[in-house]
C-alpha cells in the first residue's frame, strides 16, 4: 500500500465529508481502520510520521488518529508536531500498550482529545471519531496559526518552558487542592502576583471555594489511591458541567487506566507525576491561562474541552457530590441543578 491513500464513498461528495488521517506503521492496522471509516469519511493514510506531517501541510484534516509505538517517530512526538502544523485538527492516540509515560506525554505534549486502546471496539471507534469530527466542524473558520514543516525545528516544548516576562499571563484564578502547604507555596511562587492562587486543603474546601470564586484553572493533588477515586469523580463532573475550566492533576503513583479515564472523561489539560519541579507545574498553569484567554477570544475552541459522559451507575452512588457540583454550576452558569 502507498504511504498515502484517499478513499471517497459514492454516497456523498468528498466536499461534504470530513477528512480523517490515519497513521500507523503496520499496514494491516491502517487498512483495517480505513475500511471501517471510509463509508463515513474521506480517509488519508500514512505509515510514517514525516509522510503524515506532509499530508497535514497540504490538506485540511479534521481528525488525526495516530498509533503510539512506531519507529523513528512515536505517536506522541508526531502529535506534538501535528499540533503545530495543523492546530485545528482533533487528535486521537491509539495504542496497544499501557505505556504510562506515553499516556502522560500524549496529554502534556500532544493535547489529545481521546485515547483509544488496541484492540478497539468498532462501535467505540466510530462514536469517538464522530464526536471528534463534530468538534472539528466547530473549529472551522476559527483563527489559527499554522506553521510549515520548515518551522517545526523552531518549536520545542522544552524551550517553551522558558517563558519571558512578556509571555506570562497575568490574569486568572488558580485553585490548588492539596494538603501539602509546602507544595502549594512552591506552586504559588511560580506565578506573578497578579494571578490569584488559592489554596484548599480538602475536596470539600475546594468545592466551597468554587461557590465563591470563578476559577480559571483547577489543580488537584490526588494524595492517595483511595482518595483519588472520589476526587477524580468530582474532577470529571466539574469539567463536564464547566467545560471552560482548565484542569491539572498531580499524583504520586499513577495508573494508566486512571489517567486514560481522566483524559477521556475529565478532559484533563495537563498531568504531573510527583515529585516534580514546581516550575513544571507553573508552566502548566501558564499554558492553561493562555488557553483560557484563547477560548474567551475564540469560543469555538471550547468544543475541544468536551468531556465524555460519566457512568450513570457511578453517579447514583454519589448523590451528595453531584448536588454540590450542580449548585456550583447553577450559580456560575445559570444551569439547571
Amino acid at each position: 500500500m502507498n504511504d498515502t491513500t484517499q478513499t471517497v464513498s459514492h454516497e456523498k461528495s468528498s466536499f461534504d465529508r470530513a477528512t480523517v488521517l490515519l497513521l500507523d506503521d503496520e499496514v494491516r492496522i491502517v487498512e483495517t481502520l480505513r475500511l471501517i471509516l471510509r463509508p463515513h469519511y474521506n480517509v488519508l493514510t500514512a505509515i510514517n510520521g514525516m509522510t503524515a506531517l506532509e499530508i497535514l501541510q497540504s490538506n485540511t484534516v479534521h481528525v488525526i488518529i495516530s498509533d503510539q509505538r512506531m519507529p523513528q517517530m512515536t505517536g506522541v512526538e508526531f502529535l506534538r508536531r501535528a499540533r503545530v502544523v495543523s492546530p485545528a485538527s482533533v487528535r486521537i492516540l491509539l495504542t496497544g500498550f499501557s505505556d504510562l509515560q506515553a499516556i502522560i506525554d500524549s496529554i502534556n505534549d500532544g493535547e489529545v482529545f481521546r485515547f483509544l486502546n488496541k484492540p478497539w471496539s468498532n462501535t467505540e471507534l466510530l462514536s469517538v471519531v464522530q464526536e471528534a469530527v463534530e468538534v472539528a466542524r466547530q473549529l472551522d473558520g476559527a483563527p489559527v496559526v499554522k506553521a510549515s514543516l520548515a518551522d517545526l525545528a523552531k518549536f520545542s516544548h522544552r524551550d517553551e518552558e522558558k517563558l519571558s516576562a512578556s509571555d506570562l499571563c497575568t490574569t486568572g484564578v488558580v485553585l490548588v487542592k492539596t494538603s501539602n502547604a509546602t507544595l502549594f507555596e512552591q506552586i504559588k511562587r511560580t506565578q506573578p502576583q497578579s494571578v490569584v492562587v488559592l489554596h484548599a486543603s480538602t475536596l470539600d474546601d475546594a468545592l466551597d471555594m468554587f461557590t465563591q470564586q470563578r476559577v480559571t484553572v483547577f489543580i488537584a493533588h490526588f494524595e492517595s489511591v483511595d482518595a483519588a477515586r472520589e476526587e477524580a469523580l468530582a474532577f470529571k463532573l466539574l469539567k463536564r458541567d464547566m467545560p471552560a475550566l482548565l484542569t491539572i492533576a498531580l499524583m504520586h503513583n499513577a495508573d494508566a487506566n486512571e489517567i486514560i479515564a481522566l483524559i477521556n472523561q475529565g478532559r484533563l489539560f495537563r498531568f504531573g507525576t510527583l515529585p516534580c519541579k514546581a516550575g513544571q507545574v507553573g508552566f502548566f498553569i501558564q499554558s492553561a491561562l493562555r488557553q483560557s484567554l484563547a477560548i474567551s477570544a475564540t469560543p469555538q475552541l471550547l468544543g475541544i474541552q468536551r468531556a465524555e459522559a460519566v457512568d450513570m451507575r457511578e453517579e447514583g452512588q454519589k448523590a451528595r457530590l453531584f448536588a454540590r457540583i450542580g449548585s456550583i454550576c447553577k450559580r456560575w452558569l445559570g444551569a439547571a441543578a
